[in-house]
């Protein structure tokens, strides 16, 4: 079936390209918009350094994924989704903490924990060899 391939991963490429293009290559840090936080005042420094490295981590989450998905590798694939698993997580807990919206994060984080259990069970469930090379 390909649950990491053709759906987790096409949806974290998704998710990754909108927050890279807005942050790293538009310059937009209108986070209110994008994610949703409370209003508040112009950026230091600090914040927009640490937005810009943001960026950066989607920007590479992306590769990572595109990598994924046209790579046949279900070890890799699996890696892949494990840290997006730890990324997404880690950002819900923390927007969490800080009284931001955190339903999204932990709805992909949910998504991207249950397809690893899935694909840690495979072959079996979807799929007879998970690294069998397609033929013809």
């Amino acid at each position: 079936m390909g649950l990491l391939k053709h759906f987790v991963m096409p949806l974290c490429v998704v998710l990754h390209a909108n927050v890279a293009i807005r942050i790293v290559f538009l310059k937009d840090f209108d986070m209110v918009s994008m994610f949703g936080w409370p209003e508040g005042g112009e950026l230091t420094p600090w914040e927009e350094h640490a937005l810009g490295i943001l960026g950066g981590e989607h920007l590479a989450f992306l590769v990572a994924n595109l990598l994924g998905i046209f790579h046949e590798n279900a070890h890799v694939r699996g890696l892949i989704v494990l840290m997006e698993a730890i990324h997404w997580t880690v950002g819900a807990i923390d927007a969490q903490r800080l009284g931001f919206p955190c339903v999204f994060a932990y709805v992909i984080a949910g998504l991207c924990i249950i397809s690893l259990v899935i694909h840690a069970k495979e072959p079996g469930i979807f799929t007879k060899d998970k690294n069998k090379a397609k033929s013809g």
